[in-house]
């Protein structure tokens, strides 16, 4: 979502949402400039929940930068409702990876879910894949009743020989 309004002083946003009742939700800023002009380094999710409390389990693994030689660190770990073979991501939940490519997803819902990660590589401030940016998907995750961990997502670039054997 991108911000709808500001406040006067520049210190606050606000978004026109619509939150259901019991339902934990995350954020990642990204791009966010301070009053000073410096710029937010490492994006960092918010998990908030419309709930009492927060529930749910992990979903665990690793980003590897694979062919691309891109690092996988900070990029983007989303959890997503349908394949990218079915349309866009439907984004459950998600977070960042860490230096090295090692990610935790919190608050993770019982239910079938297709991992996914990507980075802006260019340094554009958009994840767009067919200017050179990096995504990866991995097998479908099913979440039921406990933790999972072992997930491993490989970064491609549409520019690589594998893409369309991987997605066709």
């Amino acid at each position: 979502a991108y911000a709808q309004w500001y406040s006067s002083d520049g210190r606050t946003m606000y978004f026109a949402v619509q939150l259901k009742a019991n339902k934990t939700y995350f954020v990642i800023p990204s791009g966010i400039r301070a009053l000073g002009g410096g710029y937010l380094q490492t994006p960092a999710p918010i998990y908030f929940t419309t709930g009492s409390a927060f529930g749910g389990h992990t979903v665990s693994g690793t980003v590897h930068g694979g062919a691309t030689g891109v690092n996988p660190q900070n990029s983007l770990v989303i959890l997503s409702a349908r394949s990218l073979m079915e349309g866009d991501p439907i984004m459950v939940m998600g977070t960042i990876a860490n230096a090295v490519g090692v990610f935790t997803i919190p608050y993770v819902e019982d239910g079938m879910y297709y991992p996914l990660a990507a980075k802006d590589a260019n340094g554009d401030g958009q994840i767009d894949p067919s200017r050179g940016d990096v995504i990866a998907a991995g097998d479908p995750v099913s979440v039921s009743g406990s933790n999972v961990s072992g997930v491993d997502l490989t970064f491609m670039s549409l520019r690589s020989p594998n893409f369309a054997e991987a997605y066709h």
